[in-house]
C-alpha cells in the first residue's frame, strides 16, 4: 500500500515514513495497544472529552486538563482503595471473569501433552436442544486458544479456564497484568497539579486577545452540522438504494452493519451466520439442527394442573409428575418412553417420600392432610402438601409442623422439591436423627449408578444382596457377592457407604437407565441447608435403585451432631429446594458419558440461579433479600515466618453462634461456607438473614478459627470484615512433625485391599480408602509388632498406618495396640514446656494414651478418654470430626539423645474402635533456641 501511495504522491509517502511504525501500526507496536486499533482507542478518548470538541484551542486545553485531573483523583482513589483492602481486579472486571469462570463449568477438559500445557476442550452436548458441542484446542503455555478470545483480551477464556482446572492451576496466572489492580494503580500514581489564578503565574505578561472567526460560526438555525471528518461509515440512509424484497432489505442491513464494523471480525462473523440463518428460514430450507431445535422446544408447553380426590397431576409437556392426594408422596414420573420412572411395583409409600428418623428410631414418613395451590400460571406450579401436629396424638406422631412443596416450572424436564418444617415452643421434645428425600427407581430399567466422575458403575440389583446370592461381612450393609445375577459382579463387594461423598463434593448423583438412554438426577445447588458443614460425609445412591437428598444425619459424626430439639425451643428451616432432573440421549452411543455431562451442565446453571426466585415462600428469601460477608484472612504463625501469611484456599463459613469449630456439630441451623483466593479473600454471598459466627480453618495450619464477634446479616446488607489474622495453636518451634494438617489421615499409608474383598469402583487413585476391610490389614502388614515410627528415618506416607484399629488375634477376639514415635533430641531444657500437638481426623469409641520414654508406668501422662462416634472406619471414611489436644510436657520428661512417645488405643472389644490421626507435632520450649 505504500508503494502505490509513493508512486502517487510521493510527499505523501515521505512524510507517513518519517512517522515511526510503532505508533500507527498495529504490526510494529510491540503489543503496547494489546491489538486494539490506534482509531478506536482514539474514539475511547474522544467519547471521554465529548462535549468541548467545537471549543477554541485554549478552552480545550484547559477543560481538557481539569477533566483529566479530575477523572484521576476520583478513579486513582478508588483503585488504590480497592487495591489496599486486597482485591486483585477491579470488580467490574472480576464479575467479567467470574462470568467466564461460571460458564467453564460442565466443559469436558482432554488433557493432550505431558505437560499438561495443550488441552482439547469441548463443550457440553445438549440432547434435549438439540446442540452439537464444539471443541477447542488450547495451549496455555501461549496463551491461545482456537476461539480467539484468549489471544484477543489477553486474558483466559472459558476453555482456558476449564484446561487450568484440569491441570488444578490457577487461571488468574494467565491474566494480562494489565488487568490487575497494581498496574491500574500504576496509571494514577501521577497527579495532575492544581494551576492557580493566572495572575499569579509567571512573567505577567501580556497576550493577545482570540476572537472568533464569524465567517465559520454556526448556523443558528437547523440541525448543527457535524464537524467531524466523514468515511464510509457516515454514508447517509437516503443514499443507499432501498430494496422492497425480504432478502434485499437483509442484504442492505447487513452491509450497513458491516461497514459500521469493518474491523470488529467476530461481529461481521456472527452477522453472517445470523444472515444466512434468516434467508434459510425466508426460503423454507430450516437446517437440520434448527429442525431438531424446534422440535426440541415445541414441547415447551404450558405447566397444566390436575386435583382429583387421590391424585394430583402436574404436566409441562416434558414430565408428568403425579402426587398422592392428601399424603403428598411422589408416586409418578413420567418422562419420554418410560411411563414411570419410579418403582411401581412398590406402595406409594415406597416410591418418592420424605422421612424423619426421630425419638428411639421411629420411622416417620411425613405423611400430610392437605395440599393446597400456592401459584398456578402457564410458567409454573407450586404445591405444598400440609399438616400440623396435633398435641391429641402427642406419643404417636413426630411434633412437626410439615410443609412439603413441589414446583414444576415450562420447559424444565424435572421437579423442584423443598421442606418446610417447624417446631413451636410447646411441642414436647424430640430427637430428629435424619431428614431426607428418598427415590425408588424402577429396577428392571435403571442399572447404572454415577455419583462422580470416578464413581460409576453398573450396580447389582436388590436380589443380590439376599443370602442366596451373597455373603453378609462383618455388617450387614456390606455383602460379598457370590450368586449375582450379572456374572461379572460376581467377587465384588457392594457397601451403600462406599459410595458416601462430602456435603461439597455431594451435588450431582442418580441413575442411568441403558435401555432407554435416560437418566435421573438429584442435583443440590447449595449447601445452606446441610449440617455439619462442607466436609461432613454422607449417602449418595445404592443399590435398590436408590438415591438420596440428605438434609441431615448421623453419619460420620454419631450423635455428637446437635439434633435435640427441646420444649421451649421454637424452630424452623426450610430443606432444599432441590431439583429432580431428568434427561434422554438420541442415540445410544456413548449416551452414558451424554447424560451425565447434561447433568452436570444443568447442575451448573442451577448453582448460578441460586437462590432460586421462582419459589413463592416467605421462608425462603431471594438473592435481594439476602446478605453478603467479605474480608480478607491472614496467617500470623511466628515460628514459621515473621511475616504474615496469606490464608490461601481456607475455608471460611458463616454458622450459628458457637464456640470454634462447632459448626461440626451444628446440626439445626444455615451454614453458608466459601474458599479463599490465593491471597485469602473471601466472599460469602446469599447469606440468609440471622445471626451467624464467622468460622475458618486453614489447610497446613491446626485448630480452628473464630471470629469475636457476633454478624448480624440483614436483608440486602453487605458487610466488608477487612482483615482477620488466625493466630494457630504453638507455643514452641517445631521439633519434628507427622503428616500434613489437613483435616484427614488420606496422606497416610493406605494398604492394597483383599483381593477377594475388592469392589472395582474404588480400587485406583483417591478413592482407594473405600475399600472393604483395610482395618483387618493392619494385623496382616504388622505381624511382629505394632507400628514404630522412626522421625528422620520412616515415611508418614508408607510407616504410618491410616488408622489405629486394634489387632486380630483370631477367634474373633482383639487386644489393644500401642504404637512409638522414636526421635532424637540433641538439646532438652528441663525446665521449659514443650508441647505435643495431637490431632485427630477421626475417633469412633476409641481412647488414646499418651505416655513419654516409659510403657510400663500405670498411669499414662494422657488421656483422651472415651472419645467419639463417627464409625469412620467400617464406614469406609477417610476422616470424621476433628479433634485437637495440646499436650504440655514439662522438659524433664525428655532426654537428651534417644526418646520414645508411646501411642496406645486401649479399647478393643471391636475392631472398629479406633481413630485415625491427622498431624502430631512435637514443638519445643520458647528459650530452646535462644
Amino acid at each position: 500500500m505504500l508503494h502505490e501511495l509513493n508512486e502517487r504522491n510521493s510527499d505523501g509517502y515521505n512524510y507517513i515514513a518519517g512517522i515511526p511504525k510503532e505508533k500507527w501500526t498495529n504490526a510494529y507496536d510491540g503489543g503496547f495497544r494489546y491489538g486494539h486499533m490506534t482509531t478506536n482507542l482514539a474514539e475511547a478518548i474522544n467519547s471521554s472529552l465529548k462535549g468541548i470538541r467545537n471549543l477554541p484551542i485554549s478552552a480545550i486545553v484547559k477543560a481538557t486538563y481539569f477533566h483529566l485531573g479530575k477523572l484521576f483523583a476520583t478513579l486513582g482513589k478508588e483503585s488504590f482503595t480497592l487495591k489496599d483492602v486486597g482485591h486483585i481486579f477491579h470488580p467490574r472486571i472480576q464479575n467479567e471473569i467470574q462470568a467466564i469462570v461460571v460458564k467453564s463449568n460442565g466443559l469436558y477438559v482432554l488433557p493432550m501433552s505431558r505437560s499438561d500445557t495443550i488441552f482439547r476442550v469441548s463443550e457440553i452436548p445438549r440432547p434435549l436442544q438439540g446442540y452439537d458441542p464444539t471443541s477447542y484446542r488450547v495451549n496455555l503455555e501461549d496463551k491461545w486458544c482456537d476461539c480467539g478470545y484468549f489471544q484477543a483480551l489477553k486474558s483466559p477464556c472459558q476453555h482456558a479456564i476449564a484446561a487450568c482446572s484440569n491441570s488444578r492451576r490457577d487461571y488468574k496466572n494467565l491474566v494480562d497484568p494489565v488487568y490487575f489492580l497494581h498496574s491500574v494503580c500504576k496509571v494514577y500514581e501521577m497527579e495532575f497539579p492544581a494551576i492557580g489564578s493566572e495572575t499569579e503565574w509567571h512573567g505577567n505578561q501580556t497576550w493577545p486577545t482570540i476572537l472568533p472567526d464569524p465567517e465559520i460560526r454556526r448556523n443558528k438555525s437547523g440541525r448543527p452540522t457535524s464537524t467531524r471528518i466523514h468515511n464510509a461509515m457516515d454514508m447517509p440512509q437516503r443514499e443507499r438504494t432501498v430494496q422492497s424484497q425480504v432478502h434485499g432489505e437483509f442484504q442492505f442491513v447487513a452491509l450497513d452493519i458491516m461497514e459500521k464494523v469493518a474491523n470488529r471480525r467476530q461481529l461481521v462473523l456472527w452477522v453472517m451466520i445470523e444472515l444466512s440463518l434468516f434467508l434459510s428460514a425466508c426460503s423454507g430450507e430450516v437446517p437440520a439442527r434448527c429442525r431438531k431445535l424446534l422440535k426440541e422446544t415445541s414441547s415447551n408447553t404450558r405447566v397444566r394442573l390436575q386435583i382429583s380426590n387421590h391424585h394430583v397431576v402436574i404436566d409441562n409437556g416434558l414430565v408428568k409428575v403425579t402426587i398422592e392426594n392428601p399424603t403428598g408422596h411422589l408416586v409418578g414420573v413420567k418422562y419420554k418412553g418410560v411411563e414411570n420412572v419410579l418403582e411401581n411395583r412398590n406402595a406409594n409409600r415406597n416410591r418418592g417420600y420424605w422421612d424423619i428418623v426421630w425419638d428411639e428410631d421411629a420411622y416417620d414418613k411425613l405423611e400430610t392432610k392437605h395440599v393446597e395451590v400456592i401459584t398456578q400460571t402457564d410458567d409454573l406450579v407450586e404445591l405444598s402438601f400440609t399438616k400440623k401436629w396435633n398435641s391429641r396424638n402427642h406419643d404417636k406422631t413426630l411434633p412437626l409442623n410439615i410443609q412439603k412443596r413441589f414446583i414444576v416450572r415450562r420447559g424444565i424436564p424435572g421437579l423442584y422439591m423443598y421442606g418446610i418444617f417447624e417446631r413451636e415452643e410447646d411441642f414436647p421434645e424430640a430427637q430428629m436423627y435424619q431428614i431426607r428425600i428418598a427415590f425408588k427407581l424402577k429396577e428392571s430399567r435403571f442399572r447404572f449408578m454415577a455419583v462422580s466422575d470416578t464413581i460409576q458403575r453398573i450396580m447389582p440389583r436388590s436380589e443380590d444382596r439376599e443370602k442366596r446370592r451373597s455373603l453378609t461381612l462383618d455388617f450387614k450393609e456390606a455383602v460379598l457377592l457370590t450368586n449375582p445375577s450379572n456374572p461379572s459382579l460376581k467377587g465384588d463387594v457392594d457397601d451403600k457407604y462406599q459410595y458416601s461423598t462430602e456435603n461439597h463434593e455431594n451435588k450431582l448423583h442418580g441413575w442411568i437407565s441403558d435401555d432407554d438412554a435416560v437418566g435421573f438426577w438429584i442435583i443440590t445447588p447449595s449447601n445452606e441447608f446441610r449440617t455439619g458443614g462442607l466436609h461432613k460425609q454422607d449417602l449418595t445412591s445404592h443399590v435398590g435403585p436408590t438415591t438420596l437428598s440428605m438434609f441431615v444425619s448421623t453419619h460420620y459424626t454419631g450423635t455428637e451432631i446437635d439434633t435435640l430439639y427441646k420444649q421451649g425451643e421454637a424452630w424452623k428451616k426450610v430443606f432444599g429446594p432441590v431439583l429432580i432432573y431428568l434427561n434422554s440421549a438420541s442415540s445410544k452411543q456413548d449416551h452414558r458419558k451424554i447424560l451425565w455431562n447434561d447433568a452436570k451442565r444443568q447442575l451448573s446453571e442451577e448453582i448460578e440461579s441460586w437462590p432460586y426466585n421462582f419459589t413463592r415462600s416467605e421462608d425462603f428469601p431471594h438473592s435481594e433479600q439476602r446478605g453478603q460477608v467479605n474480608g480478607q484472612l491472614l496467617v500470623q504463625d511466628r515460628y514459621m515466618v515473621k511475616e504474615l501469611m496469606q490464608a490461601k484456599s481456607a475455608f471460611v463459613g458463616l454458622a450459628a453462634p458457637g464456640d470454634a469449630g462447632s459448626w461440626q456439630t451444628e446440626g439445626k441451623g444455615y451454614q453458608f461456607w466459601t474458599q479463599t483466593d490465593n491471597i485469602g479473600r473471601f466472599s460469602i454471598k446469599n447469606v440468609r438473614p440471622g445471626e451467624y459466627n464467622l468460622y475458618a480453618w486453614v489447610h497446613g495450619f491446626i485448630g480452628n478459627y473464630k471470629l469475636d464477634l457476633n454478624i448480624t446479616i440483614q436483608p440486602g446488607n453487605k458487610m466488608e470484615l477487612g482483615t482477620l489474622i488466625y493466630d494457630p495453636p504453638r507455643n514452641g518451634p517445631t521439633l519434628w512433625e507427622i503428616g500434613v494438617p489437613d483435616r484427614t489421615a488420606a496422606e497416610f499409608f493406605i494398604p492394597e485391599p483383599y483381593p477377594r474383598f475388592m469392589n472395582s469402583i474404588t480400587k485406583d487413585g483417591s478413592d482407594k480408602f473405600r475399600q472393604y476391610g483395610l482395618w483387618e490389614r493392619y494385623s496382616d502388614i504388622y505381624r511382629e509388632g505394632d507400628l514404630v515410627y522412626t522421625v528422620g528415618t520412616s515415611n508418614y506416607s508408607r510407616d504410618w498406618f491410616f488408622a489405629h484399629v486394634p489387632r486380630n488375634i483370631g477367634n474373633s477376639t482383639n487386644r489393644a495396640t500401642t504404637w512409638q514415635i522414636k526421635y532424637n533430641l540433641q538439646k532438652v531444657n528441663e525446665n521449659g514446656t514443650y508441647t505435643l500437638q495431637l490431632a485427630l481426623a477421626a475417633a469412633s469409641y476409641a481412647e488414646v494414651q499418651v505416655r513419654f520414654n516409659n510403657l510400663d508406668t500405670d498411669q499414662p501422662y494422657f488421656t483422651t478418654k472415651r472419645i467419639g462416634y463417627d464409625n469412620a472406619v467400617p464406614r469406609h471414611g477417610i476422616h470424621g470430626l476433628y479433634r485437637l489436644y495440646s499436650i504440655n510436657v514439662p522438659g524433664y520428661r525428655f532426654r537428651r539423645g534417644d526418646n520414645t512417645i508411646y501411642l496406645t488405643q486401649t479399647r478393643s472389644r471391636s475392631s472398629f474402635e479406633a481413630v485415625m490421626y491427622d498431624y502430631i507435632r512435637l514443638e519445643g520450649p520458647n528459650s530452646l533456641f535462644n
